[in-house]
């Protein structure tokens, strides 16, 4: 694109109240997210909304995206101005990024989304703090949402192909506690999208400060009825439907989750597997074995079936189908983007043990309180039996699991959240002063930034 033309672009963006996203997001006419990132779903939700918000007291959104096929492209999209400017995987592309904020030196509001491989391998993840440290020295005033907060390498042992109590386990949790320091000191704001990644940060860095915002839930709209999915699908009335929705990885327990599947002699219970390969490991060779243990149970058995991935438009079949859907998570890496989709349908849901922190923030504690449940009625060991105990349990009792899911929806609907995004990016300029926003018990305060 030619330089005069960016610039007709930028005009009327280039604002002090215009805040920029940067993040992964869908294509302009491909909106799938099958080659990208899970970032580039939540981006694409999370802006639809905050862009409504910002718009409400004349403000502007920019999103600065990836590359898609290596084609820079610039673009209004429902009002926001999309600038497709950085290379996923190249060292160059927080330069990218730099060079394209020359364009809007007047925006002095960000929000940066980090998730690991967003914008590539362990070289652009360690060069990130630096990036940040950058934006300070910039006086730009950035928030940043942190999707991931990890401790101990060896959680991921089985994902990331690490062997636990190993010199490269040391290394990498070394690097993990570095990274986490440095990007900590250099971001004025912080935002997790739940309460224990908070207090794993302040663990790690000190940083007591970080805001608690619900991960908001996928606007997807609802074209059936639960008897039209399974008519559909091919199951029955008869047949008791478990859905696990999202990408196939060891961390979300998926091989766990067949196995125990494939070893069940349990008549009309049935696994709907609503997900396909990660683009971020598709290239690496022990996941490909992985998804390959996987297949072969499934081809094994007739009451296991793997849909692969899922594009918008056929969420809600595969939702609406599903009686329950289980989350058999081996640990906690970040807020479950899986369990923000399926609240949307009031579902009721079963977690693992590894995910029982969930239950501690506040909107879901009142919840389960509310639905009259514990989260031990909600949660399950990776055992066979325990696990099998409550799904029975959901089985018999369904109607206070879709109470639960009902009242944790309310206040985690996406138009909910972009407020609160909204509150910490108009106070953003507080960083400048050297305070950073707090959200504690639904209130906005202030606390030194150190």
């Amino acid at each position: 694109m030619k330089l005069d033309q960016k610039f007709q672009l930028v005009e009327g963006f280039n604002e002090p109240r215009s805040v920029v996203v940067i993040a992964s997001f869908p294509g302009k006419k491909n909106r799938s997210i099958k080659e990208i990132d899970a970032i580039a779903s939540y981006t694409d939700h999370f802006t639809r909304s905050f862009q409504k918000t910002l718009a409400s007291t004349n403000q502007k959104l920019i999103v600065l995206a990836q590359k898609i096929d290596g084609e820079e492209e610039w673009y209004i999209e429902n009002g926001m101005l999309i600038c497709r400017v950085w290379d996923k995987g190249s060292p160059l592309c927080f330069f990218q990024i730099f060079t394209t904020l020359l364009f809007f030196r007047n925006v002095k509001t960000l929000l940066v989304q980090f998730e690991f491989h967003q914008f590539g391998g362990n070289i652009n993840t360690g060069l990130f703090p630096l990036f940040l440290t950058t934006l300070r020295v910039w006086q730009k005033s950035f928030t940043l949402v942190l999707h991931q907060v990890v401790t101990d390498i060896t959680s991921l042992s089985g994902h990331l192909n690490i062997a636990p109590n190993t010199k490269r386990a040391w290394f990498f949790n070394k690097a993990l506690l570095s990274f986490y320091k440095m990007t900590a000191k250099a971001s004025p704001t912080i935002v997790v999208h739940n309460a224990i990644l908070g207090k794993r940060l302040e663990q790690m860095t000190g940083r007591d400060d970080a805001i608690v915002i619900p991960h908001g839930l996928g606007a997807i709209p609802n074209h059936y009825t639960k008897k039209n999915a399974k008519t559909k699908l091919g199951y029955t009335r008869d047949d008791f439907v478990v859905l696990y929705f999202g990408f196939l990885t060891w961390y979300k327990g998926a091989d766990w989750l067949v196995e125990e599947f494939a070893q069940s002699r349990k008549k009309n219970i049935k696994l709907l597997i609503a997900g396909g390969i990660s683009p971020n490991l598709k290239d690496i060779p022990h996941y490909q074995r992985f998804i390959d243990r996987i297949q072969k149970h499934v081809d094994a058995n007739t009451s296991i079936n793997l849909t692969g991935f899922v594009e918008d438009e056929d969420i809600s079949l595969y939702c609406q189908a599903a009686d329950v859907v289980v989350l058999p998570y081996r640990t906690l890496m970040s807020s479950s983007g899986p369990l923000a989709m399926i609240l949307s349908f009031k579902k009721p849901f079963l977690i693992s043990d590894a995910l029982r922190e969930y239950t501690k923030d506040q909107d879901f504690a009142t919840s389960l309180k509310q639905a009259r449940l514990t989260s031990g009625d909600i949660t399950f060991r990776l055992r066979h039996q325990d696990f099998w105990y409550k799904l029975m349990k959901v089985k018999r009792h369904p109607n206070r699991y879709k109470r639960l899911s009902t009242l944790l929806r309310a206040s985690r609907v996406w138009s909910t959240v972009a407020k609160r995004f909204h509150e910490v990016a108009e106070d953003s300029h507080f960083a400048h002063e050297g305070k950073s926003a707090i959200m504690r018990k639904g209130s906005l305060s202030y606390a030194r930034f150190t």
